[in-house]
């Protein structure tokens, strides 16, 4: 099962209504990326830059995936041209599919 039924697992998103990144972010602190560049990923992504792709995260535990779902949370990866990438949860109402 899907943590959203609209997003299947790699499926690349963007953000419905650019602007400034809704407070309620939170990252996968497993990821190793430094704070200024975790900051700029998220900001450019919200912001709409070309550079900053996002893809849904595959969710490897059902108890997890079962949590996103009833909170009507995505895990989506933020990814730029240099590789750099962050993991992060966000509103699935703040997505689309693109």
């Amino acid at each position: 099962m899907l943590a959203h039924p609209e997003f299947s697992s790699n499926a690349t998103v963007k953000v419905a209504h650019f602007g400034p990144p809704p407070n309620d972010i939170q990252w996968v602190k497993d990821v190793h990326v430094n704070p200024r560049t975790r900051r700029q990923l998220i900001e450019g992504f919200w912001s709409g830059h070309r550079g900053i792709t996002g893809h849904v995260a595959y969710v490897a535990s059902e108890s997890d995936r079962e949590k996103l779902r009833r909170s009507d949370r995505v895990m989506i990866q933020l990814r730029d041209l240099s590789a750099q990438k962050v993991v992060i949860i966000v509103p699935a109402a703040l997505l689309m599919l693109g």
